[in-house]
């Protein structure tokens, strides 16, 4: 097999040739005592555009929550190449939070790198005011640390703007304006 080298934006910007691949292997789901799935097998790369057609019931939402994983198969696998590619689902009956801008619904997607950015920014914040309890800075800088090392692992931190304006482009938004409801 070709070793592969993408990044997880390569997954997501539509057009991107890049060696990024999703696939379903032999999948097989039952709900109670009803087969939905059986033997799915399929795969697609970064810059493939893919349709999922049936009818009500046939597997279509089953299949892709298994795809970003709140779902696992009975049998079979789902792999992503590379491994550190994440795949996210917007449901279709979305709740939107009504005091959310565009930017922040988009960006709940990457939970934990938002979450973890934005923890970062506080610690930031509140180690730049003078504070003369000694364990207190120690633990700041202990967590900021912690919180750092984790973000230069994960890709989605570095390019969560990038991929948030690149998704609302495709959409038909002005990433600029992104910060209105």
């Amino acid at each position: 097999m070709q070793s592969a080298s993408c990044s997880a934006a390569d997954a997501m910007l539509v057009g991107q040739e890049t060696g990024c691949r999703i696939q379903l292997r032999q999948v097989q789901k039952t709900y109670k005592n009803q087969t939905v799935l059986t033997d799915a097998t399929w795969s697609f790369a970064a810059g493939d555009r893919v349709g999922l057609v049936g009818i009500n019931g046939a597997g279509k939402s089953t299949q892709l929550r298994i795809l970003a994983r709140t779902e696992s198969p009975d049998s079979g696998s789902m792999e992503v190449f590379p491994a550190n590619v994440k795949v996210a689902l917007l449901e279709q009956e979305v709740q939107l939070e009504d005091d959310r801008t565009l930017y922040e619904e988009l960006a709940s997607v990457f939970g934990g790198a938002h979450a973890s950015r934005r923890r970062r920014a506080e610690l930031e914040a509140e180690l730049g005011e003078s504070t003369s309890d000694v364990e207190r800075v120690e633990s700041l800088v202990e967590e900021l640390t912690r919180l750092s090392v984790e973000a230069d692992l994960d890709v989605e931190a570095g390019l969560m703007d990038r991929k948030i304006g690149a998704v609302m482009h495709q959409l038909g938004f002005d990433p600029r304006a992104g910060q209105r409801t």
